[in-house]
């Protein structure tokens, strides 16, 4: 009702809406499966999901991003999952408020369509939920993950402090991890820019 009451207020007439949510609801890992046809592959995704993510079929909500498809057998995917309560929870509050939920996503992703981004990027975006990171190649995100916690509260005081200095240096030490870690293409260097979004 409050949601409904907000749109009212502001005169938001729309009834389609995309939701965003935190990184840290979900989780996604990129997979290599056989080359198969798309009812194949869900089955495939399905059995990988309840191996990785260590949760039945009916306590999440799977879905998938193609990434690479290649001559060979093999093709990469991203494979996506969130909480199936969690899921269902942001569709009941939509329909209360009259809308009609045509996507879920991370937050963080919304990036994508920004003209002035290159295609190829690497996004942090700090928020109220901690530091979120996503890596992207030809606009197709490849990694998204919460990589970090809020940074400690500061003080009234300019100067950083020990706590927030040792957040920051382990920030950059996880960001570093990840990409010396990271499948780019040997054939190029990746990502080509870096876009950082402050909520």
């Amino acid at each position: 009702k409050a949601l409904k009451q907000f749109l009212r207020a502001n005169k938001i007439t729309t009834s389609r809406a995309i939701a965003g949510i935190p990184a840290g609801w979900m989780i996604a890992r990129e997979k290599t499966v056989p080359t198969t046809d798309v009812e194949a592959l869900a089955g495939l995704c399905e059995i990988e999901a309840e191996r990785d993510f260590s949760l039945t079929r009916e306590e999440i909500v799977l879905e998938r991003s193609e990434l690479l498809r290649s001559q060979t057998e093999q093709q990469t995917v991203l494979l996506c999952a969130m909480p199936s309560q969690q899921y269902n929870q942001l569709r009941i509050m939509a329909a209360a408020a009259g809308l009609n939920l045509v996507a879920i996503a991370p937050s963080v992703s919304a990036t994508i369509a920004h003209e002035a981004f290159h295609k190829d990027i690497l996004v942090l975006r700090a928020g109220h939920a901690g530091i979120e990171m996503m890596v992207c190649e030809k606009t197709i995100p490849r990694f998204i993950k919460r990589i970090a916690p809020p940074p400690p509260s500061s003080e009234a005081s300019d100067a950083i402090s020990d706590e927030q200095e040792q957040w920051l240096s382990n920030l950059s030490q996880e960001i570093r991890r990840i990409l010396a870690l990271f499948p780019f293409p040997e054939d190029a260097e990746y990502p080509k820019q870096a876009g950082f979004w402050n909520d």
